[in-house]
């Protein structure tokens, strides 16, 4: 389920830069206007009935049938679509009255902790946003020394900036939907992106960019560019460098803008962007970021196993000094990303942790280890011998680590460049500063003058690490000759102890180079983010006090850590305060079917019964090397307070343990995601947490697959389920040819290439949610949603998955009554539905519709208690 950041905040958190990391397509959304389709007029007592049109298609060597791949032509399936809303509708009516009860209390809980953080210093200004609890968010404020206040963007002024752009464009700019924000280096001129209204005729995710001049209160003429993806300052703010996608969406274009100032004559403003690289290869995506002390901006062109980053000239005169320098050429399986510091290149790679642990690809004994999980029907989940690298007997005791395949990404280190080398030295000329941990794994990196600030994960919970780094004068070979260049070296490194409670973590803006202090929120799923201050020079951190921003913020030192518990056979870090005294928040380790440690988050209230009677809620995502934040969520509050539980497993796939994490649970080791959540369930069964038949599972896009997968394998587990833009057509999306959206040639380094790879190809026939429905049995309740704009999981997937698994379900129902219409009641009036919500405007983070995502929560809560309660009737019923 993705992040829900405080108000429109989260648009401000662009503005402190993607640092190294790009989009990755199929990660998590956000999907709109549920309960507002409540009170729509039209409604339908049945769902449409899709007609069967079998065609073959060739999975690799192998040759499969789909009775549904009609559906992908919109024009065919627009019908079917439109009575699947009015049946969604009808059927959501039977608990409209405990949604809007949901939320009320949801709003009261996220209006408790909904204050505003402590303003934060960049350059010579405070920055800060502030939330109107009668209108809308003013975005971003400063203030000065004086204590003078400016608004430098608010919603009103983003509506405004947005008509504006509309007209000049031709087409619908939202100006509610923010995308990335970039101040330049001086203060004076703000540019920033909003998304264009997608249609049939305009794709989804794309974003026009306007300049604004803060002191005047207007756009900058001829800075209105119609596609931006991602942009970045020069240094002296002439300039704004941004990238363009392409037809397919993809960002693959870099141009150089000269920014028109007010009063400049108007020749001057309609000078042609200058093209400065072009990324040909359809794995790569190309972001743009810069260095910290504005010296450099990057092209990082990253595809799933390899980066390559080109240099620009931040403070460049002329358009001649704008021209990209690479550091290091594309390699498979060398990823890379860059800073810069006094003169040095500071990267974050796994080069060095490759060369170092290529040779521990195998289990204790030699051999390569294999994994199976035991499933319903007696099928079962069997990742290939010769592909499956599984942790070592380390792990099983707790490590996050697995075993790495030669040439696979590792965990990053640090390492180093004279910039004045780069374009002249390859990869063997980078000098190792900080090796791999044995304790934890890099995430990101942070550089300030006095020091460089590591980010990382220990068992799974974020610390920071500091470096403070000196130079020595070393004799260089350059070009035949001889030169004096200074080397970087670790002075001293430092481990920096988060509060013990800190499940997540992120950064606030920190865009002061020059700062001696850095900010940053922890939270957990019991404690709403609390502003922390990290002192660079001691190391000590102290709490900010959350309240206005009129006032002046006082450090005060941050909470204790809780006590250290143990639950049973299970690992277990209870969260005793601060935040709400009446939550339990507990991390556990279950043991997966290869000896893995695989961590779960685990949330209750105070007084909780292990008893096994209370219905509980899964989270799951595991792909992509995302993290599934263990953070606050106000909304669940809700659940708990009506007796569930809430767990988030932390399955391979995911980035918890870092690069290999990830590679133990994609491509021919993705089963290892399904059978990592089957084993947290299993634990959470035997604590006596919950019982069969009282867990609801909640999964977006990616995780999708790794739920969906799961309750084909463990049916009798799950009462309810509720899927958002799911990828539950594994088989299909590697052999759909006419299908022209990004994922096709970007994904096979996380998914596999079927056409290339027989055993890919065999492991995606076995685990294809899509694919292995099964008929004759059960399912629990379906919640599926879809956009019509979404670019990354098409539309017509997770209506294929509805209308299969329903037409499996009615021809089981019909086979048990014996008569057509028993099987047509117990479809439309049974308390297990398959419900679908197609939106026409929504793309993949988006529905689309007039409500909010609070709204969306409310109604999925009250279909899961709904159904669950059903379940839990039945049981009752049947004498359970």
């Amino acid at each position: 389920m993705q992040q829900q950041h405080r108000s429109l905040v989260a648009a401000l958190k662009i503005f402190l830069a993607a640092r190294k990391n790009f989009q990755c397509p199929l990660h998590g959304q956000q999907t709109r206007g549920l309960l507002s389709s409540l009170f729509k007029q039209q409604y339908s007592s049945e769902p449409p009935v899709y007609p069967r049109q079998p065609a073959t298609f060739h999975l690799g060597h192998i040759q499969l049938t789909d009775d549904y791949g009609w559906l992908s032509a919109y024009d065919a399936a627009r019908p079917y679509l439109q009575q699947e809303q009015r049946y969604f509708e009808t059927i959501t009516r039977q608990w409209s009255q405990q949604a809007r009860q949901l939320l009320q209390d949801m709003q009261q809980h996220l209006a408790a902790v909904q204050l505003d953080d402590p303003p934060e210093q960049v350059g010579p200004f405070l920055y800060f946003s502030t939330s109107n609890p009668h209108g809308p968010d003013t975005i971003l404020r400063r203030c000065t020394a004086s204590g003078g206040q400016q608004v430098v963007l608010s919603a009103g002024i983003m509506q405004q900036d947005a008509a504006q752009a509309s007209r000049l464009l031709g087409v619908e700019v939202l100006g509610g939907q923010l995308g990335g924000v970039k101040l330049s280096s001086d203060h004076r001129l703000l540019a920033y992106s909003l998304e264009v209204h997608s249609t049939q005729q305009q794709a989804a995710e794309q974003y026009c960019c306007v300049v604004r001049d803060i002191h005047a209160g207007r756009l900058l003429p001829g800075c209105v560019l119609p596609s931006a993806s991602s942009f970045e300052w020069s240094a002296d703010s002439s300039r704004l460098f941004y990238c363009q996608p392409d037809h397919l969406g993809r960002p693959s274009k870099v141009f150089s803008h000269a920014v028109c100032q007010v009063g400049q004559h108007q020749q001057q403003q309609q000078q042609q962007d200058e093209l400065l690289f072009t990324e040909s290869d359809p794995k790569h995506f190309v972001t743009l970021t810069r260095t910290k002390d504005w010296r450099y901006v990057l092209i990082n062109s990253h595809a799933k196993l390899s980066s390559e980053v080109h240099l620009i000239d931040a403070g460049a005169s002329s358009s001649s000094g704008c021209r990209p320098v690479c550091v290091q050429a594309r390699r498979a399986g060398l990823e890379y990303f860059v800073e810069h510091w006094r003169g040095h290149l500071l990267l974050l790679t796994n080069h060095n942790s490759n060369n170092s642990s290529s040779s521990s690809s195998s289990s204790s004994d030699g051999t390569p280890a294999t994994s199976e999980l035991q499933c319903s029907q007696g099928s079962k989940f069997s990742p290939q011998s010769a592909s499956s690298a599984l942790d070592s007997p380390a792990a099983a005791a707790g490590s996050r680590h697995a075993a790495a395949m030669p040439g696979e990404p590792c965990d990053y280190c640090l390492m180093t460049l004279p910039a004045a080398l780069a374009g002249t030295a390859g990869v063997n000329s980078w000098r190792l500063l900080l090796p791999a941990q044995p304790d934890a794994v890099v995430t990101d990196m942070d550089v300030f003058d006095s020091c460089v600030v590591l980010h990382e994960l220990r068992s799974a919970q974020p610390g920071l690490r500091l470096l403070r780094l000196e130079q020595q004068q070393q004799q260089q070979q350059q070009q035949q000759q001889s030169v004096q260049l200074p080397e970087l070296q670790v002075e001293q490194q430092q481990q920096v102890q988060l509060p013990g409670w800190a499940f997540a973590m992120r950064p606030g803006i920190n865009q002061d180079y020059r700062s001696s202090r850095l900010r940053l929120y922890a939270s957990s799923p019991a404690v709403p983010e609390l502003p922390l201050e990290l002192d660079l020079a001691t190391g000590q951190l102290a709490q900010l006090q959350l309240g206005s921003n009129r006032e002046q913020q006082q450090p005060q030192p941050p909470p204790p850590p809780p006590q250290q518990q143990q639950q049973r056979a299970a690992h277990v870090a209870a969260d005793s305060a601060p935040g709400h005294q009446q939550l339990v928040c507990k991390r556990l380790w279950a043991a997966a079917p290869d000896g893995a440690a695989v961590p779960v988050t685990l949330l209750h209230s105070q007084g909780f019964q292990y008893d096994g009677s209370a219905p509980l809620l899964v989270e799951v995502y595991g792909a992509y090397g995302q993290v599934l934040e263990a953070d606050f969520r106000a909304h669940r509050l809700a659940l708990l307070q009506r007796g569930w539980a809430v767990a988030l497993a932390h399955v391979r796939g995911g980035g918890e343990g870092g690069r290999r994490w990830h590679a133990a649970g994609r491509q021919l080791r993705k089963p290892n995601s399904v059978s990592d959540l089957l084993a947290c369930l299993q634990l959470l069964l035997q604590l006596r947490v919950t019982s069969p038949g009282s867990i609801a599972g909640h999964a977006a896009s990616a995780g999708g697959l790794t739920l969906a997968a799961a309750v084909n394998a463990a049916l009798q587990l799950f009462a309810a389920v509720v899927l958002e833009a799911p990828f539950v057509d594994w088989a299909g999306s590697m052999c759909d040819e006419a299908a022209q959206h990004v994922l096709t040639e970007h994904e096979a380094d996380e998914w596999g290439d079927a056409a290339q790879q027989p055993q890919v190809a065999d492991m995606v026939a076995r685990m294809c949610p899509y694919s292995n429905l099964q008929a004759g049995v059960p399912y629990p309740a379906m919640l599926v949603t879809a956009g019509l704009q979404d670019t990354r999981v098409p539309f017509w997937m997770p209506v294929k998955y509805v209308a299969k698994l329903r037409s499996l379900q009615a021809a089981a129902e019909a086979s048990a009554a014996g008569r057509q219409q028993q099987q047509q009641q117990q479809v439309t009036q049974g308390r297990r539905p398959i419900l679908l919500q197609i939106a026409d405007d929504g793309g993949h983070f988006s529905i689309g519709q007039s409500g909010g995502a609070v709204e969306d929560i409310a109604l999925q809560y009250a279909f899961l208690i709904t159904a669950t309660q059903h379940v839990t009737a039945q049981q009752a019923a049947a004498g359970r």
